[in-house]
């Protein structure tokens, strides 16, 4: 037996039993054989290798999943057809239009566990203040219109809120502790702060920059962005870009920083997330770096805020 996308998982499971009995095989191969008796796609939403999972725990979970990407199926169907074009962050003065983008970097090493609880369950939402709903039509009309968001019919409901800014400003969350509970964290290692200050020994010229919305370079992998639907009282809307919020979002975000400034890094920048810090002991030096850092951060459509 094998589960197809047109075999549900559950009848998979039930002829899969059958085969165990006779099989007289112990557990450990048993469940080896029923994961990869899964189709590619249920595949891909379980995190099933691990040393605690037994074969009633990876059923059930292989069930539970199944079950909820075909009511995520039959719920849009049929579903428009949204356009994804290979587009790039804008800049601080609005000359370049922010949109996803297709070739973007994939949440890769980001995976739901073996849990009950599918991102589907509504998580407590906090209430917009009547004084918020500007904002919050503001930012839905601007995500859209760049191509961050779109239109959902997923079973996830993440909650809409906003968080008070430095500058008096209100900053759009969305309430992912549901998500973030099932997902296996992205363990990549952010810079840590001693190993940085070594680095700046010598150092007498220095300047820091703050990208503007840097996140929005990485797209959501496709197929996974239902999970980041949230609810707001203007509509439902999932995400094709990186939302603040995701619990690996910084791990995910610093290995791209550093994939881009591979060759620069511990030579005259120190990266942080979306802080980037060049220095140098000589002026004429430090003026050519911090060209190239600019250079490098255009070639790969990441901007920063002047204001800092």
């Amino acid at each position: 037996a094998r589960a197809t996308p047109e075999l549900p998982a559950a009848d998979y499971a039930i002829k899969f039993r059958t085969l165990a009995v006779q099989s007289g095989w112990n557990d450990t191969a048993l469940l080896a054989v029923f994961r990869e008796g899964l189709h590619l796609a249920l595949q891909a939403e379980m995190a099933c290798p691990n040393t605690n999972s037994t074969l009633s725990d990876c059923i059930s979970t292989a069930v539970c999943l199944d079950n909820l990407r075909h009511l995520h199926y039959v719920s849009t169907r049929p579903r428009l057809q949204y356009r994804r074009t290979n587009r790039g962050l804008r800049s601080h003065r609005g000359s370049h239009q922010t949109h996803a983008t297709q070739e973007g970097v994939s949440l890769r090493g980001v995976i739901l566990l073996r849990r009950t609880r599918s991102p589907g369950v509504p998580m407590p939402r906090k209430t917009i203040e009547i004084s918020e709903n500007k904002a919050m039509d503001d930012y839905i009309k601007e995500a859209l219109a760049a191509g961050h968001i779109r239109p959902s019919t997923s079973p996830a409901a993440a909650g809409f809120f906003f968080m008070g800014k430095k500058d008096g400003g209100l900053r759009p969350c969305i309430n992912y502790s549901g998500l973030n509970a099932i997902t296996v964290r992205y363990s990549y290692p952010l810079p840590l702060v001693p190993a940085a200050l070594e680095q700046l020994q010598g150092a007498s010229i220095f300047i820091k920059l703050d990208l503007l919305r840097a996140y929005d370079l990485v797209r959501i992998r496709e197929g996974g962005e239902w999970k980041t639907a949230f609810h707001t009282t203007r509509g439902h809307y999932e995400y094709l870009v990186m939302p603040y919020g995701l619990t690996s979002v910084p791990a995910v975000f610093q290995s791209l920083i550093n994939e881009i400034f591979k060759d620069l890094l511990n030579h005259f920048v120190i990266a942080y997330i979306d802080d980037i810090l060049i220095y140098c002991s000589s002026l004429k030096e430090h003026i050519q770096h911090v060209r190239t850092v600019l250079t490098r951060l255009k070639e790969y459509k990441l901007y920063i805020k002047l204001e800092k």
